[in-house]
């Protein structure tokens, strides 16, 4: 089947920009260098920028960028790069641009895989993924850390870790941050707190997203308070809650005609930030990962569970006390996943 996203017609085409020249001598750390695919939609434009502050990887860490998308695109990542310059980040070293998986997949530390075709057949994702895995496989350091971002997130990063077998498979994650930044806002704007206060709100799922706020408890008055005891509603938090946050990015189409890819872009960077300097202690965070059989999820499909985080290794809390409503839905997002990602690897 011919692949129709902008990645797939290729032509091969490679450029490299030197941001910030540096005396090796003065340098304190190894760069870092940082794959982003689909480089020129606004999403990566967020994620760039993020990345080349500080913000990610931190803000003593050297950055070398790799910004990878598809035929007729380098003039165009051309222009980001200008802009980059333009931003006189320090930590910005290089950027590589290329349309070509090579060149762009070499040696990268971690990678930002990005795909928003909203409305494309499901197999297409799955061959453009299980490419990326190949790239990932053949190569990338064995130690990189992935984030497949975008619609289809478990199957995309099934076929992904299918197509890259010598790369530990906790090594390629799916982002359900959006679905959980969205859900601490509507938490903390009923509690009448800022987003920082709150802790814990969690989304469980895969095809299918279920925030869960039944755990979650918020900063007041230099005391950790449930959410639950202070809400006191379990219908908003078992119903209303959960559908709000479910049709969020369906509001933005209707409003700006147009997805979400701010938002997006900053909880992209949300999940590696937190991936790569770890988590508070006490606090969870909700990352797609390959299941372990945990509140009976089956094994091995990728499912967004609440982890924590320490030395880059991310661990699934296990031992919450599931509502019902919650853990009614976390079976029936299991299982809709699991058929999707069943018929998507026989389609492909």
């Amino acid at each position: 089947m011919a692949h129709h996203t902008r990645e797939s017609q290729q032509q091969p085409q490679t450029k490299s920009a030197v941001v910030v020249a540096e005396d090796k001598a003065e340098r304190k750390k190894d760069h870092l260098r940082v794959l982003i695919s689909n480089a020129t939609s606004p999403m990566a434009h967020t994620i760039a920028t993020a990345v080349a502050q500080g913000y990610v990887f931190g803000y003593e860490q050297p950055i070398i960028l790799h910004l990878l998308d598809g035929k007729g695109t380098m003039g165009m990542l051309e222009g980001l790069v200008l802009e980059l310059l333009d931003c006189t980040y320090p930590l910005l070293r290089q950027v590589l641009m290329t349309t070509v998986d090579d060149s762009a997949f070499t040696g990268i530390d971690a990678a930002f895989l990005l795909y928003e075709a909203q409305d494309a057949p499901i197999d297409l994702g799955v061959q453009l993924f299980h490419r990326y895995g190949a790239a990932l496989e053949k190569y990338a350091k064995k130690t990189v850390k992935v984030v497949v971002c975008g619609c289809q997130m478990s199957v995309n990063a099934f076929a992904c870790i299918q197509a890259a077998p010598s790369i530990d498979n906790r090594n390629i994650t799916a982002l359900t941050r959006l679905e959980q930044n969205q859900a601490l806002a509507q938490i903390a704007s009923k509690l009448a707190v800022a987003p920082n206060k709150v802790r814990n709100v969690v989304v469980w799922g895969g095809k299918g997203r279920v925030p869960d706020a039944y755990n979650a408890v918020f900063l007041h008055r230099e005391n950790l308070l449930p959410v639950t005891e202070t809400l006191k509603d379990d219908n908003y938090l078992s119903g209303e809650f959960i559908e709000v946050v479910n049709k969020r990015a369906r509001d933005m189409l209707n409003a700006r005609s147009k997805y979400p890819s701010l938002s997006k872009g900053k909880a992209a960077c949300d999940h590696m930030r937190d991936w790569w300097q770890g988590t508070a202690e006490g606090t969870w965070v909700s990352m797609g990962v390959v299941s372990n059989g945990a509140y009976g999820v089956p094994k091995g499909m990728v499912y967004s569970f609440p982890v924590r985080i320490e030395n880059r290794e991310w661990q699934i809390v296990e031992g919450i006390d599931v509502n019902p409503h919650i853990k009614k839905r976390i079976d029936e997002s299991a299982q809709r996943t699991m058929n999707e990602t069943q018929a998507a690897v026989r389609a492909a």
